[in-house]
């Protein structure tokens, strides 16, 4: 389990990113580079024949998360998002600079019951950089050691939106917002 956060720069170098804050990337490709996956805890990295990287790439890593009744509350992103402030002013210029900047949070699960839970103060914090914030989760198969599946969209996964409306009545959302839910869920 772990979190990313990567930055495309374009036409330049990865570098640039380091030179601007001073911060060593965990990653770094060059576009035209013979394409290698990357490492990580479940699989080495390997070259793959005939493919060439087509973006330049900077990328920080960060691996540990909490894990509490099936929820992962991603706190290495709140580790990067502090390393972000640290350098403010750096990585201002360089998200304006830069169209595509993600933080990438990932899972490797063998069970198929599994939340990603962020804090709203994680969303307020991200929301002024225009991070793009994305969830991967990769099913490991039962019939094969490191049989790793990426779970796609329009298949029996979904995502949910689950809103906790303390003592008001659900209905206060779709009040609010005008969508309607598939489901209320309401207490007592």
């Amino acid at each position: 389990m772990g979190c990313d956060f990567w930055i495309d720069t374009e036409e330049d170098a990865p570098s640039v990113v380091t030179r601007m804050t001073g911060i060593q990337p965990s990653w770094a490709t060059t576009k035209g580079e013979i394409f290698r996956t990357i490492p990580n805890e479940i699989m080495p990295s390997r070259e793959i024949p005939g493919k060439f990287f087509k973006q330049n790439l900077w990328k920080l890593s960060g691996t540990t998360y909490f894990e509490k009744d099936d929820h992962l509350i991603p706190f290495k992103s709140i580790d990067m998002l502090e390393m972000i402030e640290k350098q403010k002013s750096s990585f201002q210029k360089i998200f304006r600079n830069y169209k595509y900047k993600c933080l990438l949070h990932f899972c490797y699960v063998n069970r198929h019951k599994l939340q990603f839970r962020i804090p709203p103060e994680l969303w307020r914090r991200i929301a002024p950089y225009g991070l793009l914030v994305d969830f991967d989760l990769y099913l490991l198969s039962k019939s094969k050691k490191n049989n790793i599946n990426r779970i796609k969209a329009g298949t029996e996964m979904g995502c949910t939106l689950y809103i906790e409306t303390g003592k008001n009545d659900p209905g206060i959302v779709t009040e609010m917002t005008g969508i309607s839910p598939t489901r209320i869920k309401r207490k007592g």
